[in-house]
C-alpha cells in the first residue's frame, strides 16, 4: 500500500515563538504514527527557489496524513505558526499532502513520486 506524505517548505521568520511550535507538531505528529523523514538541517538549492527549512513527515497511508493534517491536536500547533513562518513570497502558506509507494529525492525539488 502507498504511504502518504505531508511535505512543507518554509523559511521561519520567528525562531524563539517557532520554539512553542515544535513539541506540540511533534505530539501530534507522534498520535498519528508519523515518521521524519526530512527536518531542516544543512540545504543547498539547486535549482529553483527554496526556503531553508524543508520537511517531510511520513504516514501509513494518505488518509492517515490527511487525519493528522486536519486533526485538533496539528490544527491547534498550526495556529501557533501562524506569523513565525512564511511559505512563499506573497506570504501565503503552502504545504502539501502525497501518496507515494517510497519517497525519492531528485535534483530540483523535494517530492513524493510512485
Amino acid at each position: 500500500m502507498p504511504k502518504g506524505y505531508v511535505v512543507a517548505n518554509v523559511e521561519v521568520t520567528n525562531p524563539e515563538k517557532y520554539a512553542d511550535y515544535r513539541p506540540l507538531s511533534t505530539k501530534a505528529m507522534q498520535v498519528y504514527g508519523g515518521k521524519v523523514l526530512v527536518r531542516g538541517g544543512q540545504s543547498e538549492t539547486l535549482e529553483g527557489q527554496f526556503h531553508a527549512r524543508t520537511i517531510m513527515i511520513e504516514f501509513a497511508d494518505l488518509e492517515t496524513a490527511k487525519r493528522f493534517y486536519h486533526s485538533a491536536e496539528y490544527q491547534a500547533a498550526h495556529e501557533t505558526r501562524a506569523g513565525v513562518v512564511q511559505n512563499e513570497p506573497d506570504g501565503r502558506r503552502r504545504g502539501r499532502l502525497s501518496e507515494a509507494k517510497e519517497a525519492r529525492m531528485c535534483l530540483n525539488c523535494l517530492r513524493a513520486s510512485s
